[in-house]
């Protein structure tokens, strides 16, 4: 249904406006070094490989590519979002794998009425009160992970203080926490901790 509704939605995008585009400028702020580049390469390296499949077009129209390590730093996203803004002038973006780097740059997106496409974040607040029409969300959010192990066969009864949330961000780390303390209720509460 995501896929249908993004479709929709770039299909819509591409053919209405008062000019008609010449092409489409697509915007990839990853992590291609830091913590989580792995995660960073491969988000490019897929999209790479569906333009060279798609013989470099979408929707019919060639596209400008323009591709920009975050460094999974706050700083260094913001200033690659505007680059994509302002330089670059892009239509859609994507990558924006890490809460911490999408956080601060989510808003400068949609207020320039950019498409933004994450692909691995989900920070709570864009499910929510700070949901957009201009973003999509292709992972689970960040409160899924307790909520998982919970369900799953011989899944803890409580969270430890020893527990530790595997997250990009500290603010990743800190909302498994919360939810954790959630999906558990006799859990202690216990602070957050990241490394």
């Amino acid at each position: 249904m995501r896929r249908i509704a993004l479709a929709s939605t770039t299909l819509l995008a591409l053919c209405t406006g008062p000019q008609a585009a010449d092409q489409v400028k697509l915007g990839n702020l990853t992590q291609l070094s830091g913590p989580i580049s792995p995660a960073g390469t491969e988000t490019k390296r897929g999209i790479d490989l569906a333009l060279e499949e798609l013989g470099n077009k979408l929707g019919g129209l060639p596209v400008k590519y323009t591709v920009v390590d975050d460094k999974t730093n706050p700083a260094e996203a913001v200033q690659g979002a505007s680059k994509l803004i302002d330089d670059a002038k892009v239509d859609f973006v994507t990558g924006l794998g890490a809460s911490n780097t999408l956080i601060p740059v989510f808003k400068s997106f949609v207020d320039a009425g950019i498409f933004a496409v994450g692909a691995l974040a989900g920070p709570l607040q864009f499910a929510g009160k700070e949901c957009h029409p201009n973003g999509f969300f292709v992972s689970f959010s960040n409160d899924d992970w307790p909520a998982a192990v919970a369900s799953a066969p011989r899944s803890p009864t409580r969270c430890s203080p020893s527990w530790w949330a595997p997250a990009a961000s500290p603010s990743s780390s800190s909302t498994r926490r919360q939810a954790c303390n959630t999906s558990f209720p006799s859990t202690p509460k216990t602070p957050s901790r990241t490394r």
